[in-house]
């Protein structure tokens, strides 16, 4: 079982987390602002979440650097690059994000491949959606 947290505050993260684990989840995936469709959670919250996840293998990081569509910059592909890197320091398993073409809404695969290396790169899980889901 999945349970998306939305990461608003430490002890709303910590409680909640504690939440999952005490009921069994076995992954959580770790946003801010689900009002906006979620966001790349404050590095603070990641890190409390994989104390309060304690052993288990699941903790999923949203990257994603602002809210609207998901066709993003080179700039904000390169936030992502660092948020990912970040996600792990701070205790991530694996990372949950999407990249779209402006022009038709289909997978930007150049960016994709970029963050999907980056996130191999430190050992880190991808699950590809809120982008086109």
């Amino acid at each position: 079982m999945e349970i998306c947290i939305d990461a608003r505050d430490d002890s709303t993260v910590r409680a909640a987390v504690a939440a999952a684990y005490s009921g069994g989840a076995q992954r959580i995936e770790l946003c801010s602002a689900m009002h906006l469709d979620g966001l790349t959670p404050d590095p603070r919250h990641i890190s409390i979440a994989r104390d309060a996840f304690r052993d288990r293998p699941g903790l999923l990081v949203m990257v994603r650097p602002r809210a609207g569509d998901f066709c993003f910059s080179r700039d904000e592909v390169e936030q992502m690059m660092t948020r990912i890197e970040l996600a792990r320091q701070c205790g991530a398993d694996g990372v949950v994000l999407g990249v779209l073409r402006p022009d038709d809404n289909r997978v930007a695969h150049e960016p994709m491949r970029r963050l999907l290396a980056a996130a191999r790169n430190h050992g880190l899980a991808v699950t590809c959606h809120r982008a086109f889901d």
